[in-house]
């Protein structure tokens, strides 16, 4: 089952590293487009673990409950690394009658509900004391906190709606930063997730700033290669820019104090 959902993982790298949508041959929503493939295999996969994933119960209570936990984070994972590359900065990117937003509204849905079982599971797992978090876990949080950083800033922009599943976003990111604390003692690798998420969280504020203040606000995500993009020349071409490698590890000598809250001065959720 691992090895399974760990494979499709294998080709959503390599889809994102081609240019993800714009690299496709085919719009996502097309059923031939590689997205469209991608999902055919998650939910083929979904459908052969659908009884071991019925329950909570049922999954933390298998002996091997930790490599079944992995294998549903990563498929969460996946969902969230396919999707928010067409997260809108703005909600009101979202308005309109076209083919292409009403996929993306389905695509913000799906982004958040999969970003926001990482962080229930994640939370849960904290209980279980027959689960040992490898490294790796560290990502899924950090990936579903970049979604959940856009969540925040929608919930800041709007009084309600439909689209309630970023509700919860801010108190989503403040326990994926605290997870995050706690796992930088065990796994050093946790500890550049952690900084990488905080300054997205930065650079994520100054481009919801620039696009409040744009009155056109279009959608640019199916012209991005890359979800990082987005913080690339903010405001237009000579802009401010934030770079962010998904392929690169800070290796940096920090030193760890185990005081869970050293990292922002007091509290591990400034930001929010």
């Amino acid at each position: 089952m691992l090895i399974d959902i760990s494979r499709i993982l294998g080709i959503t790298n390599l889809y994102l590293a081609a240019g993800g949508v714009k690299g496709d041959s085919h719009f996502p929503w097309h059923s031939l487009s590689n997205l469209s493939k991608i999902r055919q295999d998650l939910d083929a996969w979904a459908g052969s673990a659908q009884e071991i994933f019925s329950s909570v119960e049922t999954l933390f209570s298998q002996p091997d409950s930790t490599v079944l936990v992995m294998s549903k984070l990563i498929y969460h994972l996946i969902h969230c690394l396919i999707y928010r590359p067409f997260l809108p900065v703005d909600l009101a990117e979202l308005s309109g009658t076209g083919q292409h937003q009403s996929w993306q509204i389905e695509a913000t849905n799906l982004c958040f509900l999969h970003a926001n079982a990482i962080a229930e599971l994640t939370e849960l797992g904290k209980r279980m004391p027959q689960i040992e978090w490898p490294g790796f876990v560290g990502y899924c949080i950090g990936t579903a906190g970049t979604v959940h950083i856009h969540g925040v800033h929608y919930s800041k922009s709007t009084s309600g709606g439909d689209m309630n599943v970023f509700a919860a976003s801010a108190e989503f990111l403040s326990r994926e930063m605290q997870h995050l604390a706690e796992m930088r003692h065990a796994w050093a690798c946790v500890q550049h997730h952690r900084l990488t998420l905080q300054s997205i969280y930065n650079a994520h504020t100054e481009l919801a700033k620039s696009v409040s203040g744009n009155p056109v606000r279009s959608s640019p995500v199916f012209q991005l290669e890359d979800f990082f993009d987005r913080y690339i020349n903010i405001g237009g071409p000579g802009g401010q820019s934030f770079n962010f490698d998904a392929s690169n590890l800070i290796l940096a000598d920090v030193v760890v104090d185990f005081a869970p809250d050293a990292l922002d001065g007091g509290t591990s959720t400034d930001f929010c």
